[in-house]
């Protein structure tokens, strides 16, 4: 196999888990919206937060901004792991 048909695999393998990890990152926030939408009702002991749309589409606002920003903080903090370079990396 040649650079040029390694790289074009990569790029396709790249490609797939860029796609891959978009699915992942939306079957979380849906299954913490889940939770979520679990807690209030049991919170609120009865069906009118099921029954506003407003409520319920605020809980997906804010259910997707707390995963995203969880997962954005793992990912700084492993890209500041990583960019200690080689030796660092070895270390661990």
């Amino acid at each position: 196999m040649d650079f040029f048909a390694s790289q074009e695999l990569a790029r396709r393998n790249t490609v797939k888990l860029v796609v891959l990890l978009v699915i992942s990152v939306i079957a979380i926030i849906g299954a913490v919206y889940i939770v979520v939408l679990v807690g209030m009702h049991y919170a609120l002991k009865n069906d009118k937060f099921l029954s506003d749309p407003f409520l319920m589409l605020q809980a997906v606002f804010w259910t997707a901004l707390a995963v995203l920003a969880v997962i954005g903080i793992g990912m700084a903090i492993k890209f500041s792991e990583l960019s200690r370079g080689g030796e660092a990396i070895a270390n661990m």
